[in-house]
């Protein structure tokens, strides 16, 4: 209803100040608990929906798990160069769940290889490219031998646009998400030949 601000009266210096009288009109509100439960369910859609952003925002190819062989078609003990390369166009902050194929049908070896990061360009874009494993395999049997795929969740920072928080003299505006990504190699298959007949005598099965 209307009520009103009545009359304040105060003296400085022998003199006497007064105020006039001040009329309001009181509203009634809407209900706190209820608007604060609003406020914070819409927070929880924004910050949904930056996440599904982030994660959009993260392209296919920005993350690529690779495994390479330095031939694919072999005579029986002839050795295999096998590197696995994780490919990221983003800041990747760590990983987990790794899955090393077991190379059945192979004699396996792990070498020492330096991680990176490197750079290298593939189907014509630029990527920090890390060594995961290198292996050396010796196939142990004619065929077509599989090497099955490898495994590994990558974690990447994305940096989203944002209303929240942002400032028009100091800028600001953009929040940062931890997106996991599973990625996997593929099968890769290697051809195996039987070693021609005619072997020496003192042959032993070693293949260079």
């Amino acid at each position: 209803g209307q009520r009103s601000i009545g009359v304040a009266t105060i003296g400085v210096d022998g003199k006497s100040y007064s105020t006039r009288v001040t009329p309001i009109e009181v509203r009634q509100g809407s209900d706190s608990g209820a608007a604060g439960a609003a406020q914070s369910n819409n927070y929880r859609d924004t910050e949904q929906s930056l996440e599904e952003r982030a994660s959009r925002q993260l392209a296919e190819d920005d993350l690529m798990l690779r495994l390479s062989v330095s031939r694919s078609t072999v005579y029986k003990g002839e050795p295999v160069r096998a590197t696995l390369k994780l490919y990221s166009r983003v800041n990747v902050v760590g990983s987990e769940g790794a899955k090393i194929p077991s190379f059945d049908g192979f004699w396996s070896q792990q070498l020492e290889a330096e991680q990176g990061p490197f750079r290298e360009t593939f189907n014509g874009k630029v990527y920090e490219v890390y060594n995961i494993a290198e292996y050396l395999l010796y196939p142990q049997q004619d065929g077509t031998l599989v090497i099955e795929p490898a495994e590994l969740t990558v974690i990447a920072q994305i940096m989203v646009q944002s209303n929240r928080g942002y400032d028009p003299f100091f800028g600001g505006g953009h929040e940062v998400y931890n997106v996991r990504r599973k990625l996997s190699t593929g099968k890769v298959n290697v051809t195996v030949k039987s070693l021609p007949t005619g072997a020496p005598a003192s042959f032993s099965g070693a293949v260079g």
